[in-house]
């Protein structure tokens, strides 16, 4: 067990700033419960397997949260969470965290640099997650990090082969080559949208948008005829059409500015796209092991290492390891937890069907072709709405 520490109990916990603009019944609500729900409800079965300790979620207090944005001069809203999250940790924080989580070990979903630094200065141990840039393998990558070497040691073990994430792009690649190429224009320069408010997004206490890289872009595109644009599932139809009124000033003229909805892994599979531009989408990041040029146009947020991270602010992309028991007997006996040991055969057999978090957590992220066994593909309403309105705007 490291030096200092005496784990009691395990909670799980999320971003407890990020909110909606609104409040139900008089109380700020979280809009993060339902992602600890989901990564409790697979991981806590696992633990109770071996280890018989406390572990639960933590209930929140709204009270402190809203009280902890005004001790900034912030209101909770989308605007002051982008200037909260990367800001240093007050005292009043700091003494929440020493109040409600010692003798805690952490285990997180998406936390925040200001609960990260304020766990890791009031010497509270964490394991934060987060899903990962790599979606095209049979189930979803994660990224995670941790304040303590020993479990960064741990993580390292755990850590996906890039060799591996090569073959599974073949697999994608070699589906696509059966099935015909989009009908896009060779030597294209693909776009990819991104949610307005996506934490990823926020630099500086803003988001950033396409305005921001404008000269970026038209740079870019300087001597590329053909540019195509692939919103983000979710984006609103005003920002699609604002990213689309943007690339149009970078290229200067509405010639040669697709909106497109093709599939994002049959867009990557084609020969016709050569670069793809985001401005920090993992799409920029995957595009890579398809051959393509990948650009982000921002700092990528998550610093993912290919080594032994050396703090909590550097990630380490992993498999769907949490959904195995050696996993979390490796990261538990850090703190002295005495399982009790792998049975023979079990339910580790089941971590190879393909999907079990991309299913559990609701979403295809873009896998929903076919390849590898899942729930039924569903018509995305939303993507037809935006085409509709998209020709709408653009004549």
């Amino acid at each position: 067990m490291p030096k200092g520490l005496d784990i009691r109990k395990i909670l799980f916990l999320g971003n407890i700033f990020r909110c909606t603009n609104s409040k139900k019944r008089g109380v700020f609500i979280s809009n993060q419960r339902g992602n600890i729900a989901w990564l409790f409800n697979i991981i806590y079965p696992i633990i109770n397997s071996l280890y018989n300790c406390d572990v639960g979620i933590f209930k929140e207090d709204s009270g402190f949260v809203e009280n902890l944005y005004r001790s900034y001069g912030l209101n909770p809203s989308r605007s002051g969470f982008a200037k909260l999250i990367n800001s240093e940790p007050n005292d009043i924080l700091l003494d929440f965290i020493k109040e409600k989580f010692g003798r805690s070990l952490i285990i997180g979903f998406e936390l925040p640099y200001i609960l990260c630094r304020a766990l890791d200065l009031s010497g509270i141990p964490f394991l934060d997650l987060a899903i990962g840039p790599t979606r095209f393998m049979p189930d979803l990558s994660l990224l995670a990090r941790s304040n303590i070497q020993d479990i960064r040691n741990v993580l390292f073990s755990y850590m996906v082969d890039d060799d591996y994430k090569k073959v599974c792009a073949g697999r994608v690649m070699s589906f696509m080559a059966k099935r015909g190429s989009p009908r896009i224009k060779v030597g294209s320069a693909l776009f990819v949208g991104q949610v307005h408010d996506d934490t990823s997004l926020i630099s500086n206490g803003d988001y950033l948008s396409f305005n921001s890289y404008i000269n970026d872009i038209a740079s870019l595109i300087d001597d590329i005829e053909y540019v195509y644009y692939k919103p983000h599932p979710y984006a609103s139809s005003w920002n699609v059409f604002s990213d689309l009124r943007l690339l149009a000033e970078a290229k200067q003229s509405w010639n040669g500015v697709y909106l497109c909805n093709y599939n994002i892994y049959r867009l990557l599979s084609s020969e016709e796209v050569g670069m793809v531009v985001s401005l920090t989408s993992s799409v920029s990041k995957e595009s890579i092991y398809f051959g393509k040029k990948g650009i982000c146009l921002a700092k990528y947020p998550f610093a993912v290492v290919d080594s032994v991270a050396e703090n909590f602010e550097s990630y380490t992309e992993i498999y769907n390891s949490i959904l195995r028991r050696d996993f979390w007997l490796d990261v538990l006996k850090v703190f002295g937890f005495k399982g009790v040991g792998l049975k023979s055969g079990g339910y580790d057999a089941d971590i190879n069907y393909h999907s079990i978090l991309r299913v559990t957590l609701g979403s295809d992220w873009g896998m929903d072709f076919g390849l590898y066994p899942r729930s039924a593909k569903k018509v995305n309403l939303l993507e037809f709405s935006l085409n509709l309105r998209a020709l709408f705007w653009l004549g």
